[in-house]
């Protein structure tokens, strides 16, 4: 499955668009869902808030991929990468990457790689660090300031929003780990997301000089969008985000992204592209119904359970006596 992913101060991968260049692609719209019906698009957010507490369990297929993949990371990038290791990200990572062993792996270590240059080292999201992580000044700051409430897509899938702006560096920590968190109370489904970046603050005056490092970090997150936009960036933030994608691609391997991503006005993206309900409240929608972006973030990201690799060792060697 494909990722897009956009910066400052999240993520930036694919979804699916044309070759030319970013600067260029200015009044081309995004493809519009018209045949959704406005009540299929009330029943999928009610749907979803339904659904979004109970926790997910994984398949006994789905567990041995994520012990086969844990595996080949260690194998791979050295013992010592086992404690940087969190388990709860490694199964998202193998979820969204459809099973794929080989490819798991290289993105969860590329994902390590980046973070680790943000000064995020370890990734240690158990229940007790995620219940601290969200009442922590600082990462709250961050899911306030970065990121914007939202309800499902009219597909019934996740909308992420990010706000994007400047990240000063002493707060590039805070940032890389409030947006795994957000990263992983988004994707905590299986179906794919709408990723909306909101660009209307970039511009001159947000550049911090660690633009290339974060993008490198946002473009490691495993994401799985349906479609993927940047709404409300002006020409010189559209051509200043251009020259940033191309030269983070060479050192990402992301040589397609500039041909997959589209530019919409936020007025068509909230009119047209997500249902109303599901609209951040500061832009005329209701945000899905959501209050509090910390403890929605907290209880998506507990309702996936930590994988147990001994009973993917268990079911992996009953397989293998059959």
């Amino acid at each position: 499955m494909k990722i897009e992913i956009v910066l400052i101060p999240f993520v930036l991968l694919s979804a699916g668009g044309s070759s030319l260049p970013i600067a260029t692609q200015a009044l081309r719209p995004a493809t519009a869902n018209w045949w959704f019906k406005s009540k299929r698009a009330a029943a999928a957010v009610a749907q979803q808030q339904d659904k979004a507490l109970p926790r997910l369990a994984f398949t006994p297929k789905e567990l041995v991929a994520i012990r086969n993949t844990y595996d080949k990371v260690l194998k791979e990038n050295g013992g010592n990468v086992g404690e940087k290791i969190s388990l709860r990200a490694l199964a998202v990572t193998v979820l969204a990457s459809n099973l794929d062993v080989a490819k798991a792996a290289r993105k969860y270590a590329k994902f390590l790689r980046a973070v680790g240059d943000c000064g995020v080292e370890r990734m240690d999201f158990v229940d007790g660090a995620v219940e601290e992580l969200t009442k922590d000044p600082r990462i709250v700051r961050e899911f306030r300031q970065s990121y914007k409430l939202c309800g499902a897509d009219h597909g019934g899938g996740s909308i992420m929003w990010i706000h994007g702006e400047g990240v000063d560096p002493e707060r590039e920590a805070s940032s890389v780990r409030a947006g795994i968190l957000y990263w992983l109370a988004v994707v905590s489904m299986r179906e794919g997301i709408t990723l909306i970046i909101d660009a209307s603050k970039l511009g001159p005056a947000t550049k911090r000089g660690n633009e290339g490092k974060l993008q490198r970090v946002n473009q490691s997150y495993p994401l799985r969008p349906r479609s993927m936009m940047i709404c409300g960036a002006p020409l010189p933030v559209r051509v200043f985000l251009n020259s940033l994608f191309r030269a983070t691609s060479v050192f990402t391997g992301d040589e397609n992204l500039l041909r997959q991503i589209r530019f919409e006005p936020v007025e068509r993206v909230v009119r047209e592209h997500i249902p109303t309900s599901s609209a951040p409240r500061d832009l005329g929608g209701r945000g899905g119904g959501v209050e509090n972006i910390e403890k929605w973030v907290k209880d998506r990201v507990l309702s996936i359970p930590v994988p147990s690799l001994a009973v993917a060792n268990s079911i992996g060697s009953v397989a293998g006596r059959s």
